[in-house]
């Protein structure tokens, strides 16, 4: 009885995990043209992309079939602006990553390397090497006022 229940739920959830898909995309390609957020884009000679994301937005790789969503920050330990701490802390971001043709791929990247911990600056997706580059804002000794967005900054390049 266990059985039948167990694989027609996983059978479910697989079909609503495209079905999420496919509209995360359609929403994606309808968003670019109305968005009003702050993210950017700009490539340079060598093919570096260079993007920055708002916390909750979707962003389209120009050129690339990537689209990468920023979940928000899991971790933030970095020592605020005009304090004198033991160390300078990290800040880890959650990414969701996609192509059209690929089931989306949560990755978390941090601001500094710590093997120890498994955290990393870039981390090599679909054939991209997406870079964590800044976290914006920095904490400061003062709280993060209510309803603040952050934002993230990324470089991406095509695996040679």
């Amino acid at each position: 009885m266990i059985r039948p229940i167990l694989l027609t739920t996983i059978l479910s959830l697989g079909i609503l995990s495209c079905e999420a898909q496919k509209k995360t995309t359609t929403s994606t390609s309808n968003s670019s043209s109305t968005s009003t957020s702050t993210s950017s884009q700009s490539t340079n000679t060598s093919g570096l992309k260079k993007v920055n994301i708002d916390m909750g937005d979707y962003q389209q790789i120009a050129g690339t079939d990537l689209s990468i969503k920023y979940n928000g920050i899991i971790e933030d330990s970095r020592c605020p602006e005009g304090m004198t701490c033991v160390w300078a802390g990290v800040a880890v971001a959650e990414l969701e990553v996609m192509t059209p043709s690929s089931r989306p791929r949560t990755i978390q990247l941090a601001t500094t390397e710590m093997e120890s911990r498994g955290l990393k600056k870039s981390e090599t997706v679909y054939g991209y090497d997406i870079s964590l580059k800044t976290v914006s804002p920095h904490p400061s000794k003062n709280e993060k006022p209510a309803g603040t967005k952050n934002s993230i900054g990324l470089e991406i390049q095509k695996q040679k």
